[in-house]
């Protein structure tokens, strides 16, 4: 069904990510284009500072080093109660700094490496089920970018399974397994 309330923000000149992201409200469907003139982080931060501290689930092809830090940053700062990641298998060899920086910041446990191109964002409290879609991956890309911000317990669930499956698929030690050993475990899922 389409959502008769379903709002598009044109942000190709929004200044900032609250500018794009505008206010989120119960059962909100928030179609946007940006210029990516500002990394996806602060998207996600616009969103929290509305919902209040949430548990993050974060999936994406590639992050940066500055992106790791900063969201490890949202824990102390009351933003975050929680974050686990879904990255992509070449995540580990391509950017093993950043990998080991999310391990360090989050646990060990809070990330699995698995065969994915999916970029999406799960912000979820008591009050609110966010799941944020996106082209854009976790990093600073110039370029055009398409989000939809949803308010919707349904997709939220539905993802929220998908991630769990992968975990519960691959244990935190798994992640120094081969990349072949890992696409293994994707296949099985």
């Amino acid at each position: 069904k389409t959502n008769p309330k379903k709002e598009f923000r044109l942000a190709l000149r929004a200044k900032t990510a609250t500018d794009a992201v505008g206010d989120i409200y119960p059962d909100c469907d928030i179609y946007g284009l940006t210029k990516g003139q500002f990394d996806l982080r602060f998207l996600l931060a616009a969103v929290l500072k509305q919902t209040g501290p949430a548990d993050l689930t974060i999936s994406t092809w590639t992050c940066s080093a500055a992106d790791v830090e900063d969201i490890a940053s949202w824990g102390p700062k009351g933003m975050i109660t929680s974050c686990r990641w879904v990255m992509d298998y070449s995540f580990q060899r391509r950017e093993p700094k950043e990998a080991q920086a999310i391990r360090k910041a989050f646990g060990a446990d809070s990330i699995r490496i698995t065969k994915t191109h999916a970029r999406f964002y799960l912000i979820t409290n008591p009050a609110w089920n966010i799941a944020v879609r996106t082209s854009a991956n976790l990093n600073m890309n110039p370029r055009t970018e398409d989000f939809n911000i949803v308010e919707d317990q349904r997709v939220v669930e539905f993802l929220s399974v998908f991630v769990d499956s992968i975990f519960k698929a691959q244990r935190s030690s798994d992640i120094d397994k081969s990349p072949y050993e890992q696409v293994k475990q994707w296949e099985r899922l």
